[in-house]
């Protein structure tokens, strides 16, 4: 008998919320869910931007920012002009850290190699870095590329990379993130890299 008790009053208990919520869904109107299209809404802004003129802006505004950065990239680490002359040498020499093997698994090249690019290749002319901002380096490299072999390169540390290429007519790179100057060591320019045997010779030179 207890147990049927307990039935009927579980199902009784059970039915309640049945019967509330039969109650409570005729309460207000139900609209679904709707969110905007995103692609659309995009699509319907770019179209705008467009027929305002305002996306033409922009472009002429993202080219001219983009020129500028190539003419004039911004400078990893400042370098002041050479005060006092200095001459020391890189040694390009690398230490094979571990065994290069081939496609079979032999050892090409064990690990403790000593390998100079230098033995191979060549330093074709001078490296020569400055800052083309100072009139003084620059008169000095128009008289160094005057005299100088072919195939010097041009490295700017600093400057105007287009405005420079026009004044010295001669085709300019730009030392990216300081990369070759931390490299090599460079604290002054104008500063002239040339092979000398299996090192290189660094010149920092005043320019007079």
């Amino acid at each position: 008998m207890r147990f049927f008790r307990t039935v009927i009053a579980a199902a009784f208990i059970a039915a309640v919320p049945v019967a509330q919520a039969e109650m409570l869904e005729v309460i207000g109107t139900v609209y679904p869910i709707q969110e905007p299209d995103l692609m659309e809404a995009m699509q319907n802004r770019m179209a705008k931007m467009q027929e305002s003129g305002e996306m033409d802006k922009l472009r002429k505004e993202y080219q001219e920012k983009m020129k500028g950065l190539v003419n004039e990239p911004p400078v990893a680490k400042q370098l002041s002009r050479t005060n006092e002359p200095r001459t020391f040498y890189y040694d390009p020499t690398l230490i094979v850290p571990y065994n290069v093997l081939d496609h079979k698994g032999d050892v090409l090249v064990p690990a403790g190699t000593r390998l100079n690019p230098l033995d191979t290749v060549s330093l074709n002319g001078a490296l020569v870095f400055f800052n083309s901002a100072d009139e003084q380096q620059m008169n000095y490299v128009r008289q160094y590329i005057k005299g100088a072999k072919q195939g010097s390169r041009l490295i700017l540390v600093a400057g105007r990379t287009f405005d420079t290429m026009k004044a010295l007519d001669h085709r300019v790179f730009f030392d990216q993130g300081a990369a070759l100057i931390k490299k090599f060591g460079i604290e002054q320019v104008p500063a002239i890299v040339v092979q000398d045997g299996r090192r290189l010779r660094i010149d920092e030179v005043v320019p007079e």
